[in-house]
């Protein structure tokens, strides 16, 4: 299958013996009984927006850092998550060197809205043992004498005495981004995935907590999470671009771009949750490397600050159908099953 000549599908594109063997070991994810195995196999069959280029870095890198990659599925689902990790997280300079400028670079301005996960981010950055002054001072404002939060009750004792009062949640609000710049710095963690404001606004004014995640493809928690919302303008960050399963490493609840989709459009997220999108609720995504965030990001939302519930989630493949029938309602029933019938062909 091909786009305007250019030949789609990551795992095409490379040649020889490395081909036959990641080929032989995708096509046997493709029909696993795992449904997480079949999503991340599907995605990299029909993702068509990696350049060759990095698809031949992504081979090297499995060759020489995961010698053991090709032994399973659950081996090469650890490739993906140490390539995202290596090479896409932890450098902010080496991030924005690999998604390729002309199939994933995105024009134009919008307000970006990214979903941040208050509860999550306090653990880690608490507990993973890097630090500096100015992350201390900013954990010193939260006014727990700078503890760290071992467990999720940690973080909804504090919380629960701040979301009554204003000024209170102001003050924790700009000493949790304070603490997150300066977590930047000394642990990047790209990229930042990101949905367009305009659209994602209205889901979330009437919308759960957990729709806040849902609706952009992320599940809730296992246990209640604090999660608030940040809008900004685009031209804050130096680059947009259009995510791709090596951006989402071993992350099952991805889901490629339809070639169909212009450039503009960016990715567009799965929905996962009870509520089924409408067409107009389809969801533009993108990422970006890391940023300061400021309070006024997230005051531009509405000071969105609040905590999941736990409910039970459909199968993925659930979800995954839907989303397929969102895609075609969007795009035209030819332009996604041509896309999504094409399978990878192990030479």
């Amino acid at each position: 299958m091909s786009n305007n000549g250019t030949q789609l599908f990551l795992f095409c594109r490379p040649c020889g013996a490395r081909l036959k063997k990641l080929g032989a070991l995708i096509a046997d994810m493709a029909s696993s009984a795992d449904e997480a195995d079949r999503a991340i196999a599907e995605n990299l069959i029909w993702d068509h927006r990696v350049t060759k280029e990095r698809a031949e870095k992504f081979f090297d890198f499995l060759e020489t850092e995961c010698t053991n990659w090709s032994a399973s599925s659950q081996e090469f689902r650890n490739g993906l998550f140490a390539y995202r990790k290596r090479l896409v997280a932890a450098n902010p300079a080496a991030f924005e060197e690999l998604p390729s400028s002309t199939s994933n670079l995105i024009p134009g301005t919008h307000d970006l809205v990214h979903v941040c996960d208050v509860t999550a981010k306090l653990m880690l950055m608490t507990t993973s043992g890097r630090t500096s002054p100015d992350f201390k001072a900013a954990n010193l404002r939260l006014g727990r004498g700078g503890a760290a939060f071992l467990e999720v009750k940690n973080v909804d004792d504090l919380l629960a005495t701040v979301v009554s009062d204003a000024r209170r949640a102001q003050r924790f609000v700009e000493a949790f981004l304070a603490m997150v710049v300066a977590y930047q710095k000394i642990s990047p963690w790209n990229p930042t995935w990101v949905a367009v404001w305009d659209q994602y606004e209205p889901t979330k004014v009437t919308a759960s907590p957990n729709n806040w995640l849902e609706v952009v493809g992320k599940q809730a928690p296992l246990e209640p999470h604090w999660l608030l919302l940040l809008r900004y303008p685009s031209s804050g960050v130096r680059t947009l671009y259009r995510p791709t399963q090596l951006e989402a490493g071993n992350f099952s609840l991805h889901f490629p771009s339809p070639p169909c989709a212009l450039l503009e459009v960016g990715g567009i997220a799965m929905q996962v949750g009870p509520a089924a999108p409408s067409i107009w609720q389809v969801l533009s995504e993108f990422i970006h490397t890391e940023i300061p965030f400021e309070r006024a990001y997230w005051e531009a939302t509405g000071i969105m600050l609040a905590q999941t519930t736990v409910h039970p989630y459909e199968s993925l493949s659930t979800y995954r159908r839907r989303h397929l029938q969102v895609l075609r309602d969007s795009f035209g029933d030819k332009n996604i099953d041509d896309w999504t019938e094409s399978r990878l062909t192990v030479p």
